[in-house]
């Protein structure tokens, strides 16, 4: 869903994780974190409850909430290596955890976690709105409707709290450097809720008279980029940034506009912001580097490895000539096959499209011998329009189906290769909406509930539709329909997919006998890791299955 203050770091360009799915993985371990700091980190009993007609009654377990809510309460971040064995060690520690498909009334939002904690004791409402973006809702009935993005202090109080508290400690919000300070009314008595941008330390709050205080709960931010008050953000939309850019002094470029966003949006200097996205680089590199040489197994997968076999029939020339958009193809494969071996990754915008952009980047950065620094550029400007993206529709495909995961994604590639290639601005937005404007309507329908097919083809499409998009705005094709007005058709078509094409297994390819059969042999395998490739779909024993024409 549109979303304000959109961070390139935090909702674009991230989380770094291992799993199958940043809106079910990743989302899920943040959303866990913030429960267990509401409890303490002491519990007995966790039960996750889905609603029966949203997205995580069917793709929960296959796609990795489960894992994902089991890791977070086990203390386990988004790139552990342990998330991947995470229920098996939550059940391990003695921790009642299950789930419940069952009415969930609080928000009709598709992945809409209830967690109930000791039978009631605490009760989390949140929500996973793409690409590892959380809103928690409500924290044991009190309204919170944040992102995990800044630092809460909660204080129960018995009755109410004692005069001029609130007061009191709204009179230190400056001087604290804390954002928000309000009290709120529980079925007991009151809560006086404190949220900052950075930690709060119980001794700070220094109030000598604590009659009443029944808790003290500090919840820290779960993301990388802790939400400073008072943004003002240089622009949301394309429009906007246009304008922003022309009233500069010096011409500017999509780059340096997207570091005056995120410095606004986040309160880190431009060349700090330079720096993140270089390391981001870097970690892309590294991750292809390694798969690379040790290649990439894992027992729950359909497909077995597919870019060495590329990599092959390129070196023999059977493949068709396509120049640049071979390389594309070879690293897009291969990072699609990084994230379905639990490897580390960027879900960049989501760890469903998560390929598209380094693929794209990092192919155009190695044909022309581009510096980290230059690569980070063209990596700023994917993050940019991605926030334009973010701001006004979505990344979920459980709100758009795949348009929105891998239709994002090839937008953000397009306008990342234009400039690489020496497109202008303008020319690079229209790459952008061209990009969009092919995929409007596509749908998310997982083969076998697991983010593998058709999610490696839509990546490697849509990234090979990035380099084409790429070239027409170079040679100034007409995009016609103003980016923003694409956007906006954009989240309108999202909103009118139905539910079966929207990541819920319920559809499309998911909804075939091969489907279906796939389904239930992966969820009947529990040993070995993948060995197989080729032409047919890798089982976990490394059994190899032959597809009909």
């Amino acid at each position: 869903m549109p979303n304000q203050n959109v961070s390139i770091f935090n909702d674009v360009l991230g989380p770094v994780m291992r799993g199958p799915s940043s809106s079910h993985t990743a989302a899920s371990v943040r959303i866990a974190h913030v429960a267990r700091a509401l409890c303490h980190g002491e519990y007995k009993k966790i039960q996750i409850q889905y609603d029966p007609n949203g997205s995580l009654a069917t793709t929960a377990g296959p796609q990795g909430s489960d894992m994902g809510l089991a890791a977070g309460f086990l203390g386990f971040q988004c790139s552990d290596e342990r998330v991947a064995n995470s229920l098996q060690l939550i059940k391990d520690s003695g921790i009642d955890f299950g789930t419940i498909v069952t009415p969930v009334t609080e928000d009709s939002h598709p992945n809409t976690y209830k967690i109930v904690i000791d039978e009631g004791k605490h009760v989390v409402i949140a929500l996973s709105t793409g690409g590892g973006a959380i809103t928690i809702k409500t924290l044991d009935g009190i309204p919170i409707n944040g992102h995990g993005d800044r630092h809460l202090c909660l204080l129960f109080f018995k009755d109410r709290s004692p005069d001029g508290m609130l007061a009191n400690l709204q009179s230190k919000t400056i001087s604290k450097g804390w954002i928000n300070t309000k009290e709120c009314s529980t079925p007991t008595g009151s809560c006086i809720v404190i949220e900052s941008a950075k930690e709060i330390k119980s001794e700070a709050l220094e109030f000598p008279n604590r009659d009443n205080l029944i808790d003290e709960i500090m919840i820290p931010c779960v993301m990388p980029v802790p939400r400073p008050g008072g943004i003002q953000l240089p622009f949301t939309t394309t429009a906007e940034m246009q304008q922003f850019m022309e009233a500069q002094d010096a011409p500017m470029e999509l780059w340096e506009a997207a570091l005056y966003y995120e410095s606004a949006r986040s309160g880190l200097s431009r060349p700090d912001c330079l720096q993140k996205a270089e390391d981001l680089i870097a970690l892309y590199q590294q991750s292809l580097e390694e798969a690379t040489l040790k290649g990439t197994t894992f027992s729950d997968r359909i497909l077995g490895p597919q870019a060495q076999n590329f990599s092959d029939n390129l070196n023999k020339g059977t493949l068709l000539d396509l120049g640049l958009t071979n390389q594309i193809i070879k690293k897009t494969t291969l990072y699609m096959e990084v994230k379905s071996a639990f490897g580390l990754i960027i879900a960049g915008p989501t760890a469903g499209s998560c390929a598209v952009v380094p693929g794209s980047i990092l192919s155009l950065a190695e044909a022309r011998e581009m510096s980290r620094t230059e690569a980070a550029k063209m990596l700023l400007i994917a993050g940019l329009v991605g926030v334009l993206i973010a701001t006004k529709s979505t990344f979920a495909a459980e709100e758009g189906g795949c348009q929105a995961e891998c239709g994002a994604a090839g937008s953000m590639a397009a306008a990342a290769l234009c400039w690489g290639q020496g497109g202008s601005s303008r020319q690079c937005i229209a790459a952008a909406s061209m990009t969009i404007q092919s995929v409007l309507g596509m749908v998310c329908d997982p083969i076998a509930n697991r983010v593998e097919a058709p999610c490696l083809y839509r990546n490697i499409n849509t990234a090979s539709m990035a380099a084409c998009s790429a070239n027409m705005a170079l040679c100034s094709f007409a995009a016609v329909i103003p980016y923003d007005e694409v956007i906006a058709a954009h989240w309108e078509v999202c909103k009118l997919l139905p539910r079966s094409l929207r990541c819920t297994g319920l559809g499309g390819l998911a909804a075939q006998p091969t489907s279906r059969a796939l389904e239930s042999k992966m969820a009947s395998i529990s040993c070995g890791s993948c060995s197989c490739s080729g032409n047919g779909v890798a089982t976990g024993d490394g059994e190899f299955v032959s597809l009909k024409w």
